[in-house]
């Protein structure tokens, strides 16, 4: 608790509040909210001082501090993309060209115009809003040979994967546009 033993003024008071209960909610027991993040029941109940600490939040904080970090960045987002190629030659498809459609992907990514849609790209992949905290769990992003270079791309949230044409894309700009549509459609399970 060293690190908020800063001094209290009135510009600062709240947030060294938050700040504060965040390590007490999320730092100290970063292992126990991994755990239910991921769906799994922990031994490790937050207690009472926690129910009481989280009064003090809005909707909005109290979701991030269960759900995960809501700072979705474009480094971490591109950081969790691996691109998986055909290990034997597959007819009709060039390496060099699933390279370039995984490069556009990256590039697009790391774009200041597709930042304020990271957070929906994220879940149109995995179903969720928040980064994985399991820094071993990737998404995988295949080629399917069916797919037409026109044609949105299609995610499988339970697999984290994400599939894009064989076949070159037209552009950077065309790429973006199909991403922003499916962050923009992605809502929840059963949706297209």
């Amino acid at each position: 608790l060293k690190q908020f033993a800063r001094t209290i003024g009135p510009d600062n008071h709240l947030q060294l509040f938050r700040d504060a209960v965040h390590w007490v909610l999320v730092g100290s027991r970063r292992d126990a909210l991994d755990a239910l993040k991921l769906g799994f029941g922990t031994d490790s109940p937050m207690g009472p001082l926690a129910t009481t600490l989280m009064h003090h939040f809005s909707d909005q904080e109290r979701a991030a501090i269960v759900s995960g970090n809501e700072n979705v960045t474009s480094e971490a987002l591109g950081n969790l993309l691996t691109p998986i190629y055909p290990e034997a030659p597959v007819e009709g498809v060039v390496l060099r060209e699933l390279q370039h459609n995984f490069s556009l992907l990256q590039i697009v990514i790391a774009s200041e115009h597709f930042r304020p849609h990271l957070r929906s790209f994220l879940k149109f992949i995995t179903s969720r809003d928040s980064l994985l905290t399991d820094r071993d769990e990737k998404i995988r992003v295949e080629f399917d040979s069916e797919m037409k270079p026109g044609q949105l791309p299609v995610a499988k949230t339970c697999f984290r994967q994400l599939f894009l044409p064989t076949r070159p894309l037209d552009s950077e700009a065309d790429l973006a546009d199909k991403l922003m549509i499916c962050a923009k459609f992605s809502s929840s399970f059963g949706m297209k």
